[in-house]
């Protein structure tokens, strides 16, 4: 970004002409593995109550069976919380070649947790998740809940840190660009995290329903939800960009939100872009654009 230019650590130029395996761009499709919750997060009666409202649409088997259906592989951010009410669809999930990566705890607001209470529930979520599949989730995501009133997610000053002394291989949902960046945590070597783009416009929890989840009987709002992805999709194709697209699986059950990703399957198919997990996007920059070879740090200078 040149207009950063002489004060922040970073040039923040973005790398001129991204190339992707296949395509003009990349495209990652994230599930949302949970309900709605406050910022005490997710617990057993916030489960309860939603599947009260959604049925099994919660344990989002049929999305699975949708996603298969469709050709199409997705990254499934999982909460803890929810892997350990529904260990059988999460397992299930990664059976039929889903990535899981770790959706927090409980998406609880950190910023109440110590840095010790935070590590140890960051630490348990990727323990118990490598447990329930035989892998360790190699990303982490801190998705918004419905009623925030911030988009990017429950974040502590110690998150991002905590996450890199974890070994944890990428954050998932950074609102800083529209392609993989690195987190710069400390000038000195630097140590570096690498984050994944989300933008709450792309995310279907704001705009499946109207006035909102919890605060009306909601209208149905699909269209507006193709208009954001499919305009997304657009830009990211011309530019050589990544998007990424959220969906709850309770939210995307009906008729109409089953056309959207109808539609989206047909129109990844068409050749403009290269559909991969978190997982393999990630893995795919620190091969093309290290950091070392990508990142250019200088010293602050604030203009007089």
């Amino acid at each position: 970004m040149p207009w950063k230019k002489d004060y922040t650590f970073s040039d923040e130029t973005s790398p001129v002409g991204v190339t992707w395996p296949q395509g003009k761009a990349a495209v990652t499709l994230v599930i949302d593995y949970s309900v709605p919750a406050g910022p005490e997060g997710i617990d057993e009666a916030a489960i309860a109550y939603a599947a009260s409202i959604w049925g099994n649409a919660v344990q989002g088997d049929w999305l699975i069976d949708a996603l298969d259906a469709c050709g199409l592989k997705a990254t499934f951010a999982v909460p803890l919380v929810m892997a350990r009410a529904f260990p059988g669809s999460v397992r299930r999930a990664f059976e039929h070649g889903h990535e899981i990566a770790a959706g927090s705890y409980a998406k609880e607001d950190v910023t109440r947790l110590s840095p010790a209470e935070e590590k140890e529930r960051m630490e348990r979520t990727f323990s118990e998740l490598a447990d329930l599949t035989g892998a360790r989730p190699e990303g982490w995501y801190a998705l918004p809940r419905t009623h925030d009133d911030w988009p990017g997610g429950s974040l502590s000053p110690a998150t991002l840190d905590l996450l890199a002394g974890s070994g944890c291989g990428y954050f998932g949902n950074s609102m800083a660009d529209d392609i993989p960046h690195y987190c710069v945590l400390d000038e000195e070597g630097p140590r570096t995290l690498l984050a994944l783009p989300y933008y709450y416009a792309h995310d279907a929890q704001f705009f499946v329903f109207f006035p909102g989840i919890g605060r009306g009987s909601g209208l149905l709002r699909t269209r507006a939800l193709w208009e954001n992805w499919s305009a997304e999709l657009e830009g990211a194709a011309a530019y050589g960009r990544q998007a990424t697209l959220v969906m709850q699986p309770y939210l995307m059950q009906s008729g109409p939100a089953r056309k959207v990703l109808a539609d989206l399957a047909a129109l990844l198919k068409e050749g403009l872009y290269w559909t991969a997990t978190a997982s393999g996007c990630a893995a795919y920059w620190r091969d093309a654009y290290p950091a070392e070879r990508t990142l250019h740090l200088e010293k602050a200078v604030w203009p007089e």
